[in-house]
């Protein structure tokens, strides 16, 4: 769990969070979100009064990292109150042995055993489906059409951002905001591109190794 303000931390320990039950796992990963939001509203009240472009850059910050920790596509809280609340553990492994499973029964393979999905009540049944397909759709998109679209402009747009902002700094003026957003959302939206390219090929390369 994190709390704090956008570039400063505290991590909490919450390995026995497996010892509450599921409602009490979701309190707990609601806690950073319910913690930061206290921040939020400090910094809110703050632009309001003052109307600084500093504080509404933070505010920005602060509210790309609700929708991160929130996102239940990637393993951040969101993910975890996602698996609490349809009771399914390991989320996205179970909905990727769906596809596989599928994939096997078209091309009339051998299959091993029955993916989770087909073992559990009908409740978690239809929730675990419900994810298994928007999760693998936003997937496909992001792979398919929203990261080959930013790298696109980015190699196009980013130069001639830097090159403005640098052109600011040299003449002792204040960058607009809207610059700055423009290049600190394009810098924060390529990390993640990274650590996806990073997450996908160490989880193949550990599938792979297990094969061997």
């Amino acid at each position: 769990m994190q709390r704090g303000l956008p570039n400063a931390y505290l991590y909490t320990d919450v390995t026995e969070v497996w010892k509450l039950n599921r409602a009490q796992r979701c309190v707990v990963n609601l806690a950073g979100v319910y913690f930061q939001s206290y921040w939020l509203i400090a910094l809110l009240v703050a632009f309001l009064i003052t109307g600084n472009d500093i504080l509404r850059y933070l505010i920005l910050i602060m509210n790309l990292g609700f929708v991160m920790t929130l996102n239940p596509f990637f393993k951040f809280d969101g993910y975890w109150i996602a698996s609490d609340l349809l009771g399914v553990p390991n989320l996205r492994q179970r909905s990727l042995e769906l596809l596989s499973y599928l994939y096997r029964l078209v091309r009339r393979k051998p299959i091993d055993k029955k993916p989770y999905l087909l073992q559990i009540r009908p409740l978690e049944k239809y929730g675990l489906l419900a994810y298994s397909v928007v999760v693998n759709a936003f997937m496909g998109f992001y792979f398919c059409y929203v990261i080959p679209m930013f790298l696109y402009r980015f190699v196009q747009t980013f130069p001639d951002a830097v090159n403005e902002l640098i052109l600011y700094l040299s003449n002792r003026m204040v960058p607009p905001f809207a610059l700055l957003r423009n290049i600190s959302m394009q810098l924060i939206f390529l990390a993640l591109i990274g650590y996806l390219v990073y997450r996908t090929i160490t989880s193949f390369t550990k599938r792979y190794a297990k094969k061997q």
